[in-house]
């Protein structure tokens, strides 16, 4: 995003606003980002710059993305409450550490060392 700066604080207070949107000052109008717009595929489902829905989970809500071997996720599940901001340097296994952290449930997988 450029010259776009943020820390793990603020995407953390992001998460939370998200999470519980009512009781935020821009709880409508972050709610309505979550809401599908476009539906990819069975699993995936896109609305304002979120997208809603996983293999195992149809509600979670997630934005994910990498550069330069970094990748990012934020994600939550409305029904459990439970959010996560994950910042690797790294591009191997971050959405499957991020969905493992969500739902332990989901195995991790294995990478080779290099």
């Amino acid at each position: 995003m450029g010259a776009l700066k943020s820390t793990a604080h603020d995407l953390l207070r992001f998460l939370a606003a998200n999470m519980d949107s009512k009781s935020h000052p821009l709880g409508e109008a972050l709610a309505s980002t979550h809401v599908t717009r476009i539906k990819m595929d069975e699993e995936t489902r896109v609305g304002l710059a979120w997208q809603t829905g996983h293999a195992t989970n149809p509600t979670i809500v997630w934005h994910g993305g990498g550069t330069g071997g970094y990748r990012s996720l934020i994600a939550f599940d409305p029904g459990t409450r439970l959010g996560i901001v994950l910042l690797m340097n790294s591009a191997l296994g971050a959405d499957d550490i991020g969905w493992h952290l969500l739902d332990p449930k989901l195995p991790l997988e294995q990478t080779e060392k290099r």
